[in-house]
């Protein structure tokens, strides 16, 4: 549900998908809290399912975190040799 909430406000993140990740993040909030106070006496297969769903979702969500975390590395890597770039070139002759 932090991760949800975390790229939810990632400016990498389109905003549609922001949107989208932000009303994930809140519906399973509401969720968690209803199971916190339910039952559950014969839904064992059940709870494992959801169990491995909710895995899967972690599991993607780190992805997606790391994912945009390269980027900006890329990202920031590529400006720093741009910068370096420029600079040569002002020292450069111009034939």
């Amino acid at each position: 549900m932090e991760r949800l909430f975390d790229l939810s406000m990632d400016a990498a993140v389109s905003p549609e998908d922001r949107r989208a990740l932000l009303a994930d993040g809140r519906r399973l909030r509401a969720l968690f809290v209803n199971l916190a106070s339910a039952r559950f006496d014969e839904a064992l297969a059940e709870l494992r399912t959801a169990d491995a769903a909710l895995q899967k979702s972690v599991e993607l969500a780190d992805r997606a975190r790391q994912g945009l975390e390269s980027t900006r590395r890329l990202l920031d890597s590529v400006g720093k040799a741009l910068t370096v770039l420029d600079k040569l070139l002002e020292l450069g002759t111009h034939v």
